[in-house]
């Protein structure tokens, strides 16, 4: 004979299918990723100015693995001039892209690039104007918008954000997350941490719905 089920178990158990469900969606989800940026703010109150045929460069952290650049371009004219970035690590040229102008005031380029194989930090990224009309490009430090927050100190560059190829989803990303997770910490951290820390989140999570289970029965 089946036992009955009380409802605190059936719910309990609906909730763990429901999270479980849940969290295969968003790891399933699949869009534009971002692989690194150099802007500090969320909207940019500085117009940075390149003149025609000129370039303006800085040193920037290129990631591994970008296949695109995303940057925000003015017009001073009616249409966008065409532009070109360019990534250079000691004296070389490892990566470029251009994009053509006529497009609108205020638009987001992206420009596509010859893969970056490896990281590089530092780079020397350039812009250039390849156009006949003066264009400006977010720079990366003074805060814009209704609420504008103080400005960062440091040199104004153009913003960058680095983007990996493709729409990959969440899943295929975790070994890069677990990798990063691991950056910038003590040397005994590496990406095994990552995946313990949820090993044990997971754990803890089993034994909480065990003892929510368990009180409910007596």
């Amino acid at each position: 004979m089946l036992k009955r089920i009380s409802p605190v178990t059936a719910a309990v158990a609906l909730g763990l299918l429901l999270a479980i469900f849940a969290l295969v969606a968003v790891l399933a989800q699949r869009g534009t990723r971002l692989a690194a940026t150099n802007t500090l703010v969320d909207i940019s109150g500085v117009a940075l100015p390149v003149a025609p045929g000129q370039q303006r460069c800085s040193r920037e952290y290129v990631p591994g693995g970008a296949d695109r650049v995303r940057i925000y371009a003015s017009a001073f004219a009616p249409r966008g001039q065409p532009v070109a970035v360019t990534v250079h690590r000691g004296g070389e040229q490892v990566s470029a892209g251009r994009v053509p102008g006529g497009y609108p005031n205020n638009s987001i380029l992206l420009v596509p690039l010859r893969p970056v194989t490896r990281r590089l930090d530092p780079a020397r990224v350039c812009v250039r104007n390849l156009g006949s009309r003066r264009a400006r490009f977010a720079g990366n430090r003074t805060s814009g918008g209704p609420n504008p927050s103080p400005r960062v100190h440091g040199e104004e560059a153009i913003r960058f954000d680095w983007l990996l190829p493709g729409r990959p989803a969440w899943a295929d990303l975790a070994p890069k997350i677990a990798t990063r997770f691991a950056a910038a910490k003590p040397t005994f951290v590496g990406a095994w941490t990552f995946w313990a820390l949820g090993a044990v989140l997971l754990v803890l999570w089993a034994a909480t719905i065990a003892l929510v289970v368990r009180e409910a029965r007596r």
